[in-house]
């Protein structure tokens, strides 16, 4: 489990509740995120649409800590799934490679109704996704060994009503979430069963 998530930039309190829980086993890195939020808003409805303009959970993922070769996984309290990767920082622009299909599995559990102006309490995604997602040039990849690091970050994107704001698990200095230099360290413990 993290600790809440913090301001992005800064390190301090997030200004809304969000934690992450992350479990693996020998098919699937697991993520689950709590994000409390007083208004959803995700009207996308389309695979790869461009979550982060509303509420979104994001997670950037680089297995090797090296700053290329990273992954980027958004899910929004609809269901929605955008997933990308990118050979170095932010490269290929715009959005790295949308032809890659992470075959993530992914659900959602909402508190409170999507897109109407009733207060809501927030909402919880789950993702399960299978090792063979990190793959590079036709190099298969199997979990992690116990004692291993990767480089990741998680965090909630909550659009209000006249602005956007976000929490990380790893505060990142800056106001871009393309730092792989300052993402967390994601240890891997236990056995994978």
């Amino acid at each position: 489990a993290t600790p809440p998530f913090v301001e992005t930039r800064d390190g301090g309190p997030a200004q809304f509740e969000t934690s992450a829980k992350l479990l693996w086993d020998e098919r699937y890195l697991y993520v689950g995120v709590e994000v409390q939020d007083a208004l959803l808003r995700a009207s996308d409805t389309q695979r790869d649409s461009h979550l982060w303009k509303e509420d979104c959970v994001e997670l950037m993922i680089d297995p090797d800590g090296d700053g290329r070769g990273y992954f980027e996984i958004q899910v929004s309290p609809r269901g929605v799934v955008f997933d990308t990767r990118y050979d170095r920082r932010r490269w290929p622009q715009p959005y790295g490679r949308v032809e890659w299909d992470a075959r993530v599995r992914a659900a959602v559990d909402l508190r409170g109704t999507l897109d109407d102006d009733a207060p809501d309490a927030g909402y919880s995604v789950e993702i399960a996704i299978p090792w063979h997602a990190f793959s590079l040039e036709g190099a298969r990849m199997g979990p992690p060994a116990v004692g291993d690091h990767w480089r990741m970050n998680v965090y909630a994107i909550d659009l209000m009503r006249r602005r956007q704001r976000a929490a990380a698990w790893s505060a990142l200095g800056i106001g871009d979430f393309h730092v792989p230099g300052r993402f967390g360290i994601l240890r891997f413990e236990g056995e994978a069963e």
